[in-house]
């Protein structure tokens, strides 16, 4: 069964409705064989065909590219007529350069798109690292100051129309107003007074130095203050004023090593004076009372021993008191006695001056020990007891 496009053979077919494809053309009216043709050739599906457009998609497309572009058209220019300021900033507007505005509040601000154009300075407070210069001082000394400024900008509209906004124009400006006043001031003092312990009057200078930049640089619409960094010698003279400061201070020095020498020795001197004074009356007072109290021992050895007895029995303690010291001393534990001394007849029992017969003297043996030493100092018992 055949269709008007197709025939049942798998492998042919023809383009002409109602016609046959003889001998397995290429399935195209005027014969010609399919690639690949044959009996188990898979047949090819026509292209389908192309519609006409329609003249409404082209104008969608169209509107749509011109949207687009007046969407961007509306954004560059929206862009172009925005811009903002940051805190630390001020912004300034021309137009045609010539100055219109000044933006010193933060914030989102609006200008007119592709006319006005937008310059930004800085509002913070700056360090501007002065250059050293060399003063004359008012002995006629050179010293090198150095300092540094600390600058802002506070009328905007001043720096803009006076500098062009321009901080390079500043800083030169700030080097020459302080090179002026540095020099008026330090003109003033010694070297002396400037190269001291006391900062005090070149405290006082800084002062004068910032109030005189400050009011300089007002007509530019800047503030300003200026430190003193240090002040130094210049190069060239530097080694022999150190070697004369040097000498200087050794000489000080060794006058204050000589006064502190000659006070030690007067105060030493004064306090060996002092010393001996002390000690001289120490030792008279001693003296005095070492014989007021002599004075009294013999006073109560007066009245102790006032009548024969006592006078008798000191004296036999004493005696006592001398053969103790020579049995002490003797080596050989033997003391030889006259028998005629108290002490021998003490010791053998005599009385009344009797001696022994046959004899000249007596040895008395260490074993015949003595009693305890009586205190010879010591006041005798009463009459009659001894």
């Amino acid at each position: 069964m055949e269709n008007n496009n197709y025939t049942n053979n798998p492998g042919n077919y023809t383009n002409n409705p109602g016609g046959e494809n003889s001998g397995g053309g290429p399935g195209y009216s005027g014969g010609g064989s399919v690639p690949g043709g044959g009996a188990n050739a898979r047949p090819r599906r026509p292209a389908a065909p192309q519609r006409p457009r329609s003249p409404g998609n082209a104008r969608r497309v169209g509107g749509l590219i011109v949207l687009a572009a007046a969407v961007l058209v509306l954004i560059g220019v929206l862009s172009s007529a925005m811009y903002t300021v940051r805190q630390n900033q001020y912004a300034y507007v021309t137009r045609f350069s010539k100055m219109v505005s000044v933006e010193e509040t933060p914030g989102l601000h609006f200008k007119v798109p592709f006319v006005d154009s937008v310059t930004k300075i800085p509002a913070q407070q700056m360090l501007y690292d002065i250059t050293p210069s060399d003063v004359l001082t008012l002995d006629k000394k050179a010293l090198v100051i150095d300092e540094i400024c600390l600058w802002r900008i506070e009328d905007p509209y001043q720096f803009v129309r006076t500098l062009n906004a321009s901080s390079s124009e500043a800083e030169a400006r700030i080097d020459a107003a302080v090179y002026s006043a540095v020099k008026n001031e330090f003109g003033r003092l010694n070297r002396e007074d400037i190269i001291s312990t006391d900062q005090s009057s070149v405290q006082r200078v800084s002062r004068r130095v910032t109030e005189q930049v400050d009011a300089a640089l007002r007509s530019y619409g800047i503030s300003a203050t200026v430190i003193l960094k240090k002040t130094d010698l210049p190069t060239e003279n530097q080694a022999a004023v150190f070697q004369r400061m040097i000498a200087e201070r050794t000489l000080q020095s060794t006058s204050y090593l000589s006064s502190g020498n000659l006070e030690g020795a007067r105060i030493r001197n004064d306090v060996d004076k002092q010393v001996e004074v002390i000690i001289s009356e120490a030792k008279a007072n001693a003296e005095r009372r070492s014989g007021e109290a002599e004075a009294r021992y013999m006073e109560i050895l007066a009245e102790a021993y006032a009548n024969p007895e006592k006078a008798e029995f000191y004296q036999f303690v004493r005696e006592l008191d001398a053969l103790r010291t020579a049995f002490e001393q003797s080596g050989s534990g033997v003391v030889i006695l006259d028998e005629r001394s108290e002490i021998a007849q003490a010791l053998l029992g005599l009385r009344d001056g009797a001696v022994l017969p046959d004899a000249d003297t007596v040895t008395v043996p260490a074993e015949a020990a003595l009693p305890p030493a009586a205190d010879a100092d010591a006041v005798p018992a009463e009459d009659g007891a001894d």
